[in-house]
């Protein structure tokens, strides 16, 4: 799959698996939009920076593992910050929402990958 077309598969992936859980957790409609939005802005750049990280140190690299790790954190810390201003939720619970979402999502990738879907 060309670069263009996995960043937008992958950004697919991660909002068929969070829209339902921020559908669930918040239970408002404007929740799922802000979930929407702030995917629309981390989903993509964390998954541009992972296939130049996997271009110059290899996949599944020491280096790649450590920078994952690194960009997820940042994503649930960002996402949690910016859900937490924008449906003025308290900081702690927009930072387990967006703990639990981005948990959602990354296991739903490793699952559709195990079984051959990606």
């Amino acid at each position: 799959m060309s670069g263009v077309w996995a960043i937008l598969a992958a950004l697919g992936l991660t909002l068929a698996a969070e829209l339902p859980v921020a559908a669930v957790w918040l239970r408002r409609l404007d929740g799922v939009a802000a979930v929407f939005l702030v995917n629309m802005l981390t989903n993509p750049s964390v998954n541009v920076l992972m296939r130049l990280v996997a271009l110059a140190a290899g996949l599944h690299t020491p280096i790649y593992w450590a920078v994952l790790v690194a960009a997820e954190v940042a994503v649930v810390v960002a996402e949690g910050l910016l859900l937490s201003r924008m449906l003025d939720l308290g900081r702690k619970k927009a930072m387990i929402f967006a703990l639990v979402a981005n948990i959602a999502s990354y296991f739903t990738g490793l699952l559709l990958d195990a079984v051959g879907i990606l």
